[in-house]
C-alpha cells in the first residue's frame, strides 16, 4: 500500500515542486519577486526602474541586481521564467563581449 502512495506522489508532484524539477532547489520567495521585477523593469529608465525596484522588492536598486545576476546562472530560475533568464543572459553576455 505505501508502494502506492509513493507512485502517486512522484507521478503527480505539486506545481511549485514540478516547475523546479530536476534543478538541485527551488527559489525563495524574494528570488521569484526579483525575477518578476526584472520581467517588468525590462524597457523603464533608470529612474522609475529602481523606483520601482525599491517599491516592489524592497530593496536597493544594487544589491537587487547582484542578485539577479547570480539567479540567472540557476537552473531554477531558467525553470521558472525561461524567456526572462534568457533575455537577461543575453544582455549580461553583450554587456560582457563589449566591456572586456
Amino acid at each position: 500500500m505505501s508502494d502506492q502512495a509513493s507512485a502517486t506522489e512522484t507521478e503527480e508532484p505539486d506545481s511549485e515542486q514540478a516547475e523546479t524539477k530536476g534543478t538541485g532547489r527551488s527559489l525563495t520567495d524574494l528570488e521569484l519577486r526579483i525575477l518578476q521585477a526584472a520581467k517588468s523593469t525590462s524597457s523603464m529608465a533608470q529612474g522609475p526602474r529602481d523606483r520601482y525596484i525599491r517599491e516592489t522588492v524592497g530593496m536597493a536598486p544594487t544589491r537587487y541586481f547582484q542578485i539577479l545576476n547570480a539567479l540567472l546562472d540557476l537552473p531554477a530560475a531558467w525553470a521558472a521564467e525561461p524567456a526572462t533568464v534568457k533575455g537577461l543572459r543575453e544582455r549580461r553576455q553583450r554587456n560582457r563581449d563589449r566591456y572586456w
